[in-house]
Parts: structure tokens; sequence; C-alpha cells
């Protein structure tokens, strides 16, 4: 490891950077981790994407700052709100991507499998695949 920084040096870990990747599930610690004070701390050619979760940007704090020209980009496969409102801003943002939130490729055989195994332990009382607790963000 070259570097190191803790959750206070957020704007000193970003400043540099050419791109930004949120990964992160959504966490009382992660909720609006990008507000307008990283979003400004990053260099104004900087591109922001975000693959994690709608909520760890504070969407509110980011199109005033995607509107003033301050980052080149932001490609966003997820939202605050979900589906995205027709009426949103971000659809008509020359800098703002909207992305369609697929994670990878699902084939018909493949989600059929998912679903014919979970049916199956779901009616023997066992264990579902692939739960998601909202409680722990992910």
């Amino acid at each position: 490891m070259d570097c190191h920084f803790t959750p206070d040096e957020r704007g000193k870990f970003v400043k540099d950077l050419d791109y930004l990747v949120l990964t992160l599930p959504l966490t009382d610690a992660t909720h609006h981790i990008i507000n307008r004070d990283i979003l400004l701390a990053m260099k104004p050619k900087a591109c922001l994407i975000n693959f994690g979760r709608g909520a760890l940007i504070d969407e509110g704090d980011l199109i005033p700052v995607m509107q003033s020209g301050h980052l080149q980009a932001a490609i966003l496969d997820v939202f605050e709100k979900k589906p995205l409102p027709k009426d949103h801003v971000f659809w008509s943002m020359l800098n703002v991507y909207v992305t369609s939130h697929l994670s990878g490729p699902s084939t018909t055989d493949g989600v059929s499998r998912f679903f014919v195994e979970n049916l199956k332990r779901f009616l023997h009382e066992q264990p579902l695949h692939g739960l998601v607790d909202p409680k722990r963000g992910y």
C-alpha cells in the first residue's frame, strides 16, 4: 500500500483522481458519502461513476455541481429514487450519463434456474440465495 486515507481525509483522497468509482453498499456510514464538499474537492476534469447505491451521492448537491460544469462527467447507474422519474433533470444534462442498472448479463436459463432453486428452498423452508439485508446495506 502506497497511501492510506482516513474518513476525515476524503477531500484529500479525491483531489487528484481522474475517476472516482463508487461500488459501496448503502449503510449509515456511506449514506451521502459524496456531497458538495467532496464533489468540489475533485478536479474539474474528473469523472464520478456510481455503480453502488443511489444514496451514496447527495443528488441535491450533485445537480448544481454538474450544472456548473465543475466535473467533466457523472455516470450514474443508481439513484436515490428508483426508478429515476421521467422528468428528472439527469435525463437532460449533457454531462450526466444514465445507465440501465444492469450489473451483468443474464440469461433466461440462468435466471430460471436461480428462481427454481430458490422456489424449492422456499417450499422446504430453507434459507434463500441472493437475499439483501437492508439493515446491512447489501
